[in-house]
């Protein structure tokens, strides 16, 4: 259940991020706006597996 919760969260934050980026600095400019949204969905997935990676090791432990 608590998986479930964290996913829910991290993608409201994904959302919310990306929403605030394209609004700000972005309105009319297409290609830089796709480029930049791209960059931060990957920049989220590096978070997420660095951290489930820092957690697995840890129960392991």
């Amino acid at each position: 259940m608590e998986q479930v919760r964290n996913y829910i969260i991290a993608v409201m934050v994904i959302f919310v991020v990306i929403y605030g980026i394209d609004s700000i600095l972005f309105r009319h400019l297409f290609w830089e706006r796709l480029v930049a949204n791209i960059g931060i969905v990957l920049l989220f997935i590096i978070i997420y597996l660095n951290i489930t990676q820092d957690q697995n090791q840890e129960s392991n432990l």
